[in-house]
């Protein structure tokens, strides 16, 4: 027989400094997409511009989930 241990964990954010931080991602997120709007569809630059606001709305989703 194995002994199981289960352990509960609560973490506690500070908003205020979590959701300046999200703010923060959002606009760069925005920035981004704008930017993006200016460039050539199918080029490089494009694509690489794709993969950054692709990993913003990620990382974005888990300050959201993070903080709930």
């Amino acid at each position: 027989m194995q002994l199981v241990t289960n352990s509960v964990w609560n973490l506690d954010i500070n908003g205020k400094p979590a959701l300046n931080a999200l703010g923060e991602l959002e606009q760069k997120l925005a920035d981004t997409k704008k930017a993006q709007a200016d460039l050539q569809r199918g080029t490089k630059e494009w694509a690489d511009s794709q993969k950054e606001i692709k990993a913003l709305e990620a990382e974005i989703k888990n300050v959201r989930e993070t903080v709930g």
